[in-house]
């Protein structure tokens, strides 16, 4: 294995786990930094003209990550 893959490999676990850990509680503390280190991942990868295809990121929009979810509504009740 090619030292770049090896660390490809290592930053796609990374970014994996940086994704997984950002959707758990999109809009909390830690999904701004999960954000952050998505966009530094992508601008980066977009210097180096690397496809967010290859680091796991095909269609992923990192925004979701800083939008927190709506509480569900509880149904009405009537009272008699």
């Amino acid at each position: 294995m090619a030292m770049s893959d090896r660390y490809a490999s290592i930053l796609n676990t990374v970014l994996e786990i940086a994704k997984t850990r950002g959707l758990e509680e999109p809009g909390s503390e830690v999904a701004n930094v999960c954000y952050e280190l998505i966009e530094a991942a992508l601008a980066e990868a977009s210097v180096w003209e690397v496809s967010p295809d290859e680091m796991g990121l095909a269609g992923f929009d990192p925004a979701q990550l800083l939008q927190a979810r709506k509480p569900a509504r509880l149904p009405l009740t009537q009272e008699a």
